[in-house]
């Protein structure tokens, strides 16, 4: 199983040389970028994003994509109008404290603490045509589970910021099933210029995988952003 992890851990790497994705910051001398429908400045505008807005990319090639990425699922930005998340220095490397996971360097602590999934603590919709598939647990639909019942679940995440403890809601991540307990999965982020941290997780079981990536801007719970890796 080792073996299998870090050859899977080497494979990820390569596929990141050639192939960028993930999260990036909108970072444009305007304040703003333009998203577009197809890979034209002429194009269509769907919409605008300010700076400092977090998206997720599934995959950048540039040979073929050019200096365009696919935002969102929504539509085109420059490749050059972005900070990626991944290329952000890290503060310290994740260490595993059985069930909890913890970040410490650059004065910033970042703890995310799992454990099982109390399933007498939740309410669930069943899928009306195969009722052994959830559809919706506590009344939202949730991920790390492709309709299984979850056995591992976020319990909490508490940041500090140089002696400040930041308050991060429940609902940040009450539906994010599935956690990864590998420290090669999870990193955290900050950057110095922006005053801002970043969190990120590749979690979920088989067809439910899923990554995340939590902003916490200015000392601020900002929000997060879901993506799908393939």
């Amino acid at each position: 199983m080792k073996f299998f992890v870090v050859l899977l851990l080497l494979i990820n790497d390569t596929v990141f040389a050639q192939i960028e994705g993930g999260f990036a910051i909108i970072n444009d001398k305007d304040g703003y970028v333009n998203v577009r429908k197809e890979k034209s400045v002429h194009s269509k505008v769907v919409k605008k994003l300010d700076n400092n807005t977090l998206i997720f990319v599934f995959e950048y090639d540039k040979a073929q994509e050019g200096n365009w990425i696919y935002a969102d699922n929504d539509g085109y930005i420059y490749n050059d109008r972005v900070k990626w998340v991944e290329k952000i220095p890290k503060i310290a490397k994740g260490i595993d404290k059985g069930n909890a996971l913890v970040f410490e360097g650059k004065g910033i602590q970042v703890t995310l603490t799992s454990g099982k999934f109390d399933k007498r603590k939740h309410s669930f919709k069943y899928h009306k045509e195969y009722h052994d598939v959830i559809e919706k647990i506590d009344g939202k639909p949730f991920w790390g589970t492709d309709g299984n019942m979850p056995k591992e679940e976020y319990k909490s995440i508490e940041v500090n910021i140089h002696g400040k403890q930041i308050s991060i809601p429940k609902s940040a991540y009450s539906d994010l099933y599935a956690p990864n307990s590998y420290t090669d999965f999870h990193s955290a982020h900050y950057d110095k210029d922006s005053d801002t941290l970043y969190i990120v997780a590749n979690n979920g079981d088989g067809a439910g995988a899923y990554m995340v990536c939590w902003q916490i801007e200015k000392g601020v719970y900002k929000g997060r952003k879901v993506g799908i890796p393939f």
